[in-house]
């Protein structure tokens, strides 16, 4: 394996983790905080500046996960390979549906009023959470694929 392949994996990887780790964090520990101590438009403001980052650091995990496990595709089984790119596709398109439900559950809060709000953000979180759980099967097929010698002696770096 190459070196550059190797620093994708790793970056990739460290990337993916980033964006469920702040993730997780954020819905596990700030949210029921924000709705203890504020009220919904207050709480909804604050949040939806954290998921547009969350939103972000997704993106950029996406934008690295797809080169690495397309520059990895010959060295993992067929199988992995497949299920990691269906990973891969997954989450993007969860990606995509949660930044057009953002949109709309943001004019709401423009708007300053929470009727018709509560169904989209249900929706949002239904959505959220199978994100969730298909970053961790990808974080899992990519290490899944990274058996084998680390670097090869006969090939350039």
């Amino acid at each position: 394996m190459r070196l550059r392949t190797l620093a994708l994996r790793v970056v990739a990887n460290f990337a993916l983790a980033l964006w469920i780790g702040g993730f997780t964090f954020y819905g596990a520990v700030v949210v029921p905080i924000l709705h203890e101590d504020l009220d919904s438009l207050q709480a909804g403001g604050i949040t939806r500046r954290v998921t547009d980052s969350l939103n972000l650091s997704g993106l950029a995990a996406l934008a690295i996960a797809w080169p690495a496990a397309w520059s990895d595709h010959t060295r993992a089984s067929n199988r992995v390979r497949r299920l990691r790119f269906g990973l891969l596709a997954l989450t993007s398109l969860c990606l995509i549906g949660l930044m057009g439900l953002h949109v709309v559950m943001d004019s709401q809060l423009d708007a300053g009023r929470l009727r018709g709000f509560y169904p989209w953000h249900r929706i949002y979180l239904i959505l959220s959470t199978v994100q969730w759980f298909v970053n961790l099967a990808l974080i899992a097929a990519f290490l899944a694929s990274w058996t084998g010698p680390v670097l090869s002696t006969n090939e350039p770096a």
